[in-house]
């Protein structure tokens, strides 16, 4: 996660989880329901905070 500050006030983040949207091993004994590895794909996140 990538995270800065604007101002005092404004903080802005940005992710990325399974950036290059990598599948998952063919064992589904051993990573069953994404314990072990990041079963849903590439997926992006932003978000802002502003304190006053």
């Amino acid at each position: 996660m990538y995270k800065t500050y604007l101002m005092d006030e404004l903080q802005l983040r940005v992710g990325v989880n399974n950036i290059f949207d990598r599948e998952p091993p063919r064992n589904p004994f051993t990573y069953d329901d994404g314990e072990f590895f990041d079963v849903k794909g590439r997926r992006l996140s932003m978000g802002a905070k502003y304190t006053f």
